[in-house]
């Protein structure tokens, strides 16, 4: 196509109305394209608010994961001192039933030693509400009479 020139330099009508198809043409494409882009911008705005809230969400769980790893290495020290004093009464209480069964044979040999030189007197009637006074009393006789 050959292009004319008004006197002003301007195309001429015809140009324009050839050249004002095709922009009219694109005009409709582009606010075709712009509504397209407007019907999609709140999804869009949803998902940038979505983001953020799965930011926030992963920086707190980051600060929770943080905190429990802190507090898991503190909870390993204090088992582990646990398991130490545990171990250390353990050895405390074997030397401990070790002395107990000591004591006891020590108290079994004593209450033997101190019955060694009783007598046993089988066969007497016992009184009730009897005094050691009334038992030696009562020994006394049995002893006169055999």
């Amino acid at each position: 196509m050959c292009k004319r020139l008004r006197a002003n330099g301007s195309q001429t009508d015809e140009e324009t109305l050839v050249d004002g198809g095709h922009a009219l043409a694109n005009m409709h494409r582009m606010e075709a394209k712009i509504d397209q882009l407007l019907a999609v911008l709140p999804d869009l705005e949803a998902l940038k608010t979505r983001l953020a809230q799965v930011e926030e969400e992963n920086k707190n769980l980051r600060n929770a994961v943080t905190s429990n790893q802190e507090e898991l290495t503190e909870l390993k020290i204090s088992m582990a001192n646990t398991c130490s004093i545990a171990a250390d009464n353990d050895d405390v209480l074997s030397k401990l039933r070790a002395v107990i069964q000591q004591l006891r044979c020590r108290n079994i040999k004593l209450e033997a030693y101190t019955r060694r030189e009783n007598i046993k007197i089988f066969n007497l009637p016992e009184i009730r509400g009897e005094t050691p006074s009334d038992t030696e009393e009562l020994v006394n006789q049995c002893l006169k009479k055999k």
